[in-house]
């Protein structure tokens, strides 16, 4: 937008180009996320087992939050041992359209924003909400 004066006006951007919601380390702790759903997924036993992680079943579960008035999402693939623990399998990154930046505004590398990802999604008590879906009766899908 040009304005009077003949220079570009700086509007303040609304949206993302590639629809992901840019937060620093604090904010991400900050989102109250709650359990969507769980599901089983055989491919996940086999990414798993491909991990060099041995379980008897394995999935994935996706978490839901607010980020001022948007949707955030935050999903991962676990596996359940046969002692009936139930871990994530972190070699595979966690899936979500939060994009971690810097104090500077500027976008982590991967495996930096992976590293954050998993400190939210290890302060979530998602292991019980999981093993609830898991349960006879649960709200596995």
């Amino acid at each position: 937008m040009i304005n009077a004066s003949g220079s570009v006006a700086m509007l303040p951007q609304m949206y993302s180009h590639d629809y992901q919601v840019r937060v620093n380390a604090a904010t991400l702790m900050g989102i109250a996320f709650e359990h969507l759903y769980t599901i089983q997924d055989a491919a996940v036993l086999n990414d798993a087992i491909a991990c060099r992680i041995a379980g008897r079943r394995a999935g994935f579960t996706e978490w839901q939050g607010l980020c001022g008035r948007t949707v955030v999402s935050l999903a991962w693939d676990w596996v359940e041992l046969s002692d009936g623990f139930i871990r994530p399998i972190d070699p595979v990154a966690p899936r979500s359209n939060l994009k971690l930046i810097d104090a500077r505004g500027y976008d982590l590398a991967a495996e930096t924003a992976a590293a954050s990802l998993w400190l939210r999604i290890n302060a979530l008590d998602w292991h019980g909400s999981v093993g609830k879906a898991l349960a006879p009766g649960g709200q596995c899908l």
